[in-house]
């Protein structure tokens, strides 16, 4: 049975499913934010795979936004986490003769925001360049292992998450997965397009 691994937490039955964060999600003012985050950047920008590609990037996002909401950050906090979650792995579209990724998406994410967008800038790069190594954001290394999940729960591991908030949505991010694999990898994409801009 999937939820037979014992470092899986012992009972999911009092977490959470994805139905409530993202109806939650959804009346939170940043919501069309994010829906026109997700709409405007292109899968191209991303590697074509699916372990690091764009549903990744788009359930990274989701995933920020969920821990950004339940930790009631502040605009600029909450804008930094989107953006970190969702191109901490576009420099792997643009491999550069060994240099790490991180290093790339560091280079690259600035492009990716809008001027308008509050960031702290030089926590973002740094979050980006050392997310794969000792995250500067401890959230954001949550976020990627969580998403971890994507490739099974044989061998996961809580030990990998070092938040509670992380540690109380592995029922949802499980729910997440199962449902973009249902649907072609394009849940993200069409839940964003519900949203008029």
């Amino acid at each position: 049975m999937i939820l037979s691994n014992e470092n899986i937490c012992k009972d999911l039955s009092t977490q959470k499913p994805l139905d409530y964060f993202i109806k939650k999600c959804m009346t939170h003012a940043k919501w069309p934010w994010f829906c026109e985050l997700v709409n405007r950047v292109p899968p191209t920008a991303f590697c074509a795979d699916y372990v690091h590609g764009i549903p990744h990037a788009h359930k990274c996002a989701l995933i920020a936004f969920i821990i950004a909401y339940e930790l009631d950050l502040n605009i600029d906090d909450f804008n930094t986490l989107i953006y970190a979650a969702f191109f901490h792995d576009i420099g792997r579209r643009y491999y550069d003769n060994g240099k790490k990724h991180g290093v790339i998406s560091s280079e690259k994410v600035a492009s990716f925001i809008c001027e308008k967008d509050i960031v702290h800038m030089e926590q973002l790069k740094e979050a980006l360049a050392r997310h794969d190594n000792n995250a500067f954001l401890i959230w954001l290394r949550d976020i990627d292992s969580l998403d971890y999940l994507r490739l099974g729960m044989g061998e996961y591991t809580t030990q990998y998450l070092k938040t509670n908030v992380a540690k109380a949505l592995i029922k949802c991010v499980t729910e997440l997965n199962i449902l973009m694999y249902l649907d072609n990898h394009q849940f993200i994409y069409k839940l964003v397009h519900e949203v008029k801009i």
